[in-house]
C-alpha cells in the first residue's frame, strides 16, 4: 500500500477560525453526498485547547453560512457543510480511492493529510490537483504497511474538572518521557489540592484510556 503525508495551506473555514486562536483542530470526513450544484460534507472535528479557544471556536463555527448543521457532543462537533462544485478546494481532491489513515490536523495556517491508496498514481494526482488550489509541500510518500488506522467514536463524557485536570496534564507534558510536570505542579494550576487534582485526573483516565485503546488499531 502506498502512503502520502501531506502539508496544505489553503483557503479554508475550519483554518480561518483557529488562526489567530491557540488551537489544533482534527477532522475527519465521515460521507459526502451531492445534488446538482454543491457538495455536502459531514465531518467529525474534534477542537484541542484550552476551554475558552474551543467555545469560541464552536461559536464561529455555529456563524458560518458554510456550516448548515452541527452537532455538539462533549467538546467535539458533527458537522454538515456546503460546497459549491464549481469553486475549488482541498476536500473535492480527496476522491474514492483514497482513504485518511488519521484525521486531518488543522494547525496554525496548515492542514497535514495522511493518505494511503492501493494506487501511487492516485496519491500523485491528489497533490497536483491541490496544487491549484493552494500550497502543498510532500512530507512523506512510499509503500509501505500502515502501522495503525483511526476510527471515529464520539469520546466518553468527562465532567468539568475531569476534563480539565487532564487537557493540563497534556498540556504541561504530564505524559511525556521525561515527565515535564508533577501533580503538585498542575494541582497548583486548578487552584485545588494535590489529592483533589490527582482524583479528577485518575477519573479522567480511567474513562479516556480504554477509549484510546479500543479505538487504534494496532498493527498486528
Amino acid at each position: 500500500m502506498w502512503i502520502g503525508k501531506f502539508k496544505i495551506k489553503h483557503e479554508c473555514f475550519i483554518l480561518s477560525k483557529i488562526k489567530n486562536n491557540d488551537l489544533k483542530v482534527l477532522a475527519y470526513v465521515l460521507g459526502v453526498h451531492e445534488d446538482k450544484k454543491n457538495l455536502f460534507y459531514t465531518t467529525f472535528l474534534i477542537p484541542i485547547g484550552r476551554d475558552e479557544n474551543k467555545a469560541k471556536f464552536i461559536a464561529d463555527m455555529k456563524k458560518d453560512k458554510q456550516v448548515i448543521s452541527i452537532e455538539h457532543i462533549n467538546d467535539q462537533l458533527i458537522t454538515l457543510t456546503k460546497v459549491a462544485k464549481n469553486k475549488k478546494h482541498v476536500s473535492s481532491n480527496f476522491t474514492p480511492d483514497l482513504f485518511l489513515i488519521e484525521p486531518i490536523l488543522h494547525e496554525k495556517e496548515h492542514e497535514y493529510w495522511h493518505l494511503a491508496s492501493w494506487d501511487r498514481e492516485k496519491l500523485i494526482a491528489f497533490y497536483n490537483k491541490t496544487k491549484k488550489t493552494g500550497e502543498i509541500e510532500i512530507l512523506k510518500l512510499q509503500k509501505e504497511k500502515p502501522s495503525s488506522i483511526f476510527f471515529p467514536r464520539i469520546m466518553p463524557s468527562l465532567s468539568k474538572q475531569q476534563h480539565k485536570a487532564f487537557e493540563l496534564a497534556m498540556e504541561f507534558g504530564y505524559y511525556q518521557y521525561p515527565q515535564k510536570v508533577h501533580l503538585e505542579d498542575l494541582a497548583k494550576v486548578m487552584k485545588i489540592s494535590r489529592m483533589t487534582y490527582r482524583e479528577h485526573l485518575k477519573k479522567a483516565q480511567s474513562k479516556l484510556i480504554p477509549f484510546f485503546a479500543n479505538t487504534i488499531v494496532q498493527k498486528e
